[in-house]
């Protein structure tokens, strides 16, 4: 089987087609020798899946719309649990208020931060 190699430089229309340039699936991390950084527009037409340990993630956009009945929250936490959980509602100059679960009363609260 012959084996083609992009090389620097070598693609130079805007739009690489996975049908007719890259083979399906041809495309993996470990062939990267760092972040893949995109500086436009990205759109995705099947599912994404994310995998790594990030200790957060941030979503700007101007309205969020959730399909989803339920939102969990602490997903993952495994015995006795110590935490407050809940919504912080960020109000900028303001101070910020919250809706949670008071781990320390065992109730859930309307409180500022």
């Amino acid at each position: 089987m012959a084996v083609t190699r992009i090389k620097n430089n070598q693609i130079s229309d805007s739009t690489i087609f996975a049908n007719n340039k890259v083979a399906a699936g041809s495309i993996v991390g470990s062939l990267f020798a760092s972040n893949l950084t995109m500086t436009s527009d990205v759109l995705i037409t099947g599912n994404l899946q994310v995998q790594g340990a990030t200790s957060y993630s941030t979503l700007a956009s101007t309205n969020t719309y959730v399909n989803d009945p339920l939102i969990v929250l602490n997903n993952g936490a495994t015995g006795a649990n110590s935490k407050d959980i809940g919504l912080v509602f960020e109000l900028g100059d303001d101070t910020n208020q919250m809706m949670i679960w008071d781990e320390s009363a065992s109730e859930f609260a309307l409180a500022s931060t």
